[in-house]
């Protein structure tokens, strides 16, 4: 082998592991960014179900806050019942 071919072996290896490093970076950061903002609705949602259980705001109300239908809302107070949200 020459010189030549030896230093590109060795560029295409190193770029090769810089490029499976910023991979990883960078979907560690989108998976976290996903989480933040699913676990933000969920809480938002949670709370509106509470409200509602306790009387504090009416179903129709919190339904368009949640911008779901009814429907979809009651189920997931129906789901949140059996999972204590």
């Amino acid at each position: 082998q020459t010189h030549y071919d030896e230093g590109r072996e060795a560029g295409f290896a190193e770029g090769k592991e810089l490029g499976i490093a910023e991979g990883k970076e960078l979907g560690i950061a989108e998976g976290k960014e996903l989480g933040i903002a699913e676990g933000k609705e969920l809480g938002a949602l949670g709370m509106l179900i509470s409200l509602v259980r306790k009387g504090l705001l009416s179903l129709q109300d919190a339904a368009s806050q949640a911008e779901m239908s009814e429907t979809d809302f009651k189920s997931a107070m129906e789901d949140s019942s059996s999972k204590r949200v």
